[in-house]
């Protein structure tokens, strides 16, 4: 069992499942969201370095919105298997882990 959730203060809160669901899924999305924007960040900073007359090519703000959108879409589809996994065992919100 992996403990998933600061919020319910290892109790099972008025919500029940439900609740542990949720928590889990907001504690996992934002802290993906942030590793994967920073990688994305990085790159861009690197391509800016390496080649800085070729990457200013294909730098506008329409690359950067779909880049963001992308991100953000790959970072929820990673999040959402946690909210299949994530229940309440001996009173506290856990991801039961299957493998």
């Amino acid at each position: 069992m992996i403990q998933t959730s600061a919020l319910l203060s290892g109790r099972a809160g008025y919500m029940g499942n439900i609740e542990c669901k949720i928590s889990a899924f907001c504690n996992l999305f934002p802290s993906n969201t942030s590793v994967w924007l920073l990688i994305a960040m990085t790159t861009d900073r690197t391509a800016a370095v390496v080649k800085p007359l070729s990457v200013s090519k294909w730098r506008s703000l329409s690359a950067v919105k779909y880049i963001i959108l992308l991100v953000v879409l790959f970072t929820c589809s990673w999040s959402i298997p946690i909210l299949l996994t994530a229940s309440i065992t001996n009173g506290s919100c856990a991801q039961v882990s299957g493998m």
